[in-house]
Formats: structure tokens, C-alpha cells, sequence
């Protein structure tokens, strides 16, 4: 699977899972001028704590600067299972997932016809992270889910307020392999996250999301991006795309079918298991 087409199909998820819909009510203010770093994670950490569940069946994606379009699906659980799945020309062309053991990324045009796999235990702490580099955590952070932990699984302080009166917050996330840093402009009265910006240990950027524009869904009161323009960085090679947003619906009862979060089968495409025997086969396969 080449980086770019990697980096395509991890857009997608991203731009599904944000979803949206129209007319947009306005975003109300939920933090008062005095307001501290703790009130300002705790309104990110509330507005996100009400997504325990969304499905969404469109969006658009720009990539470089030229449109393209898929006919897109995703649902999402908290905290770790989602699914998404896209089709052009009538024929699926990805299909990216996790549940509560394991991820998957299947694209069909991948030249090694391979469904890879990694199980989120094993991927943790294995230096297949410094090839793959984007945590499967972080696609549903892009969607939105953006969660601020309590230490000492992560460590944050504020380093800065824009002339606009945001809040940057740093945080410090340690991992067996290192401590990545997260970067988060979060508005000073909407608490609407703005951008959000991930370094591995080494400090190199691995990815970044900002959404300027968000909307309320009115009926569970919870705010999400409109539009994101993302950046990803993977061996110095750099993908552009700007996100616009499609239609969603947050905590619907029973919005999934039962295999809903089942890693797939495709028939011609072997399964690749990322993390397995050290890395060694998908480092292999990727001329490490």
C-alpha cells in the first residue's frame, strides 16, 4: 500500500466521520472570560463525552486542490469502533475499521492486494509505529472525538492565547516508544477545537486538522466541524486535502448492524498482521 493512497483513505474516514448537516444553528458560548485551563478541557471533554455514537452516509473531499468525490459511509462507537467504507463507479474502494482488539485498512487498488491488520495492544509498542506513523487513536481524534486524558496518561499545560483570545494547549503523551506531543487551539468561548497538531518523540510533525467552521446538531446538543483542512507527513513526503462535511446523526439507538465493527474479508487480498513477528513483516514490505 503506497503512503499516498494510505494517507487518501485516511482522509476519507476522517471527512465521514465529521459529518453535518443544514440549516446549521449557531454554536453557543460555553466559557466565561475568567475561565481556566481546567474549564476549557472540561468543555472540550463534555462536548465530546455526548458522541458515544454516529453514522453518517456522505461527504466530499478536495485533495491537492482538486475535487473529488466518493459515496461514503461510517459508524462510530466510543471509544474505539468505527467503520468506514467508500464506493465509486458502483464498486467499493476502502474499507478502514477497528473494534476493541484490533484496526484494519483494506483499499482495493493496493498493488500487494493486502488487507492489513494490527492489534491496538501490539501496535502501542511496536516500531511499526515509525513506518505507519499515524495512530489509529488519531483518525477518530481528526473525526472530532478530540479527548483531553487526566494524568498521568497525559500531561497538559497551556502555552499560549491568540490575539483572538484561543486557547494552545500542549500535551505530553508517553509511549513505549517515546513521548509524542499533541498541540490544540481550542476557542476562548466556544470551546470548539480549531486545530490540532501531532510530533512524534523526535519532534517531526505526523499530522494536523484545523476546522475553522462548526455547527450544533440542536437535538443532542453537541458541536462538530463543518470543513477540515488536514495535513499528513510520512517520511518526508507531505499530502494536502480540505474536508467538507456531509450529513450526520449522533446516538441513534440501534443505528448498526451486527457486524458492523467485524474486520472483512476480501476474496484475492491476503491478510497482513502489521505488527506481527516485531514489525519485521510490514517493514519488510515497505523497504525497511
Amino acid at each position: 500500500m503506497t503512503v499516498r493512497l494510505f494517507f487518501l483513505v485516511t482522509a476519507v474516514v476522517c471527512v465521514c466521520g465529521l459529518g453535518g448537516c443544514k440549516p446549521l444553528p449557531k454554536v453557543p458560548t460555553v466559557l466565561a472570560q475568567n475561565a481556566s485551563l481546567d474549564d476549557v478541557i472540561a468543555a472540550v471533554n463534555n462536548n465530546n463525552a455526548k458522541k458515544q455514537r454516529l453514522n453518517t452516509t456522505d461527504a466530499r473531499i478536495t485533495i491537492d486542490g482538486a475535487a473529488v468525490s466518493l459515496s461514503s459511509n461510517i459508524v462510530y462507537e466510543s471509544p474505539k469502533k468505527y467503520r468506514a467504507t467508500g464506493e465509486a463507479f458502483l464498486s467499493k474502494q476502502f474499507d478502514i475499521g477497528s473494534n476493541n482488539e484490533l484496526f484494519w485498512v483494506w483499499i482495493k487498488q493496493d498493488q500487494r492486494n493486502a488487507i492489513y491488520f494490527g492489534r491496538h495492544e501490539q501496535y502501542e509498542s511496536n516500531p511499526v509505529r515509525d513506518t505507519f506513523q499515524i495512530d489509529p487513536g488519531w483518525l477518530i481524534e481528526s473525526m472530532g472525538m478530540c479527548v483531553f486524558q487526566p494524568p498521568p496518561h497525559e500531561q497538559h499545560r497551556l502555552v499560549a492565547r491568540t490575539a483572538e483570545g484561543s486557547w494552545v494547549i500542549e500535551t505530553q503523551r508517553p509511549t513505549a516508544l517515546g513521548t509524542y506531543t499533541k498541540y490544540t487551539t481550542v476557542d476562548g468561548k466556544t470551546a470548539c477545537v480549531l486545530m490540532q497538531e501531532l510530533r512524534n518523540p523526535s519532534g517531526q510533525i505526523v499530522a494536523s486538522a484545523i476546522s475553522q467552521s462548526h455547527a450544533l446538531d440542536t437535538s443532542t446538543g453537541i458541536t462538530y466541524p463543518e470543513t477540515v483542512d488536514m495535513l499528513f507527513s510520512m517520511q518526508g513526503k507531505k499530502l494536502a486535502m480540505r474536508l467538507s462535511i456531509g450529513r450526520v446523526q449522533f446516538n441513534q439507538a440501534s443505528p448498526f448492524t451486527a457486524d458492523a465493527f467485524t474486520m472483512p474479508t476480501y476474496p484475492g487480498y491476503d491478510v497482513v498482521d502489521i505488527c506481527g513477528q516485531s514489525g519485521n513483516q510490514w517493514s519488510a514490505m515497505n523497504g525497511q
